[in-house]
């Protein structure tokens, strides 16, 4: 006995499912059953269709096996190459980038060394700074500010995270082209974020009068 045999038995396609099958056994079964048909042929005929009926739903037991054990194989494939992907090692760029990040790093050190050697303010700002500062002691209260770092200005040159390392922090997990971001604005009083501010070279930071709402650094 075979799957075509079978099906030519039973009256069906290779093709037809399961249940279309069992659909044409019972059909014959009732019709060749001994208690309905009592002719010598129906018996021998029932044998058969039986026969044939249950080698196709053994037939169908192994394809569903079968595909079950496909499927937990390609399952368990599936998950072996996504662990080996997690666990593979980024590929290194340090060779590429090298030369490019000492180059840099001595220039930020050569460039911070050099900015805090000349810097002084220019008198329009010291006279800002000045006249900031009298505010702050005449209403003896602290000005509420809001502080912000442009990204697309800002150099990493630390000079803002030295002054006021409450309020600033430079990013040094990224050693090219770091940058400064704001931590807490309310880490330090106004006139120290405004000294901050100040010694940024790209004037990378901003300075906002939150009650007044106006710019307190860069002038406009």
């Amino acid at each position: 006995m075979n799957r075509h045999k079978s099906c030519q038995i039973l009256g069906v396609s290779q093709e037809s499912s399961f249940d279309d099958i069992k659909y044409a056994y019972r059909k014959l079964a009732l019709q060749l059953h001994p208690d309905k048909n009592i002719s010598e042929a129906a018996e021998e005929k029932f044998k058969l269709v039986t026969e044939a009926y249950h080698f196709l739903k053994s037939d169908q037991r192994r394809q569903n096996s079968k595909q079950k054990e496909d499927f937990a194989f390609r399952s368990r494939t599936k998950s072996a190459e996504s662990t080996k992907n997690e666990n593979q090692p980024q590929k290194d760029w340090s060779r590429f980038t090298k030369d490019a990040e000492e180059a840099y790093q001595g220039f930020s050190k050569q460039y911070e060394t050099k900015f805090w050697e000349t810097y002084e303010p220019s008198p329009s700002q010291a006279a800002r700074v000045q006249q900031m500062q009298d505010e702050v002691e005449e209403t003896n209260d602290d000005i509420d500010v809001n502080v912000e770092v442009d990204p697309s200005l800002c150099i990493g040159c630390c000079s803002c995270e030295t002054i006021a390392p409450t309020v600033f922090a430079v990013d040094k997990t990224t050693r090219m082209n770091p940058k400064s971001h704001v931590i807490n604005k309310d880490g330090a009083t106004s006139e120290r974020i405004l000294d901050a501010a100040q010694t940024c070279p790209t004037k990378a930071i901003s300075v906002e009068d939150i009650k007044l709402r106006r710019r307190l650094y860069p002038y406009k």
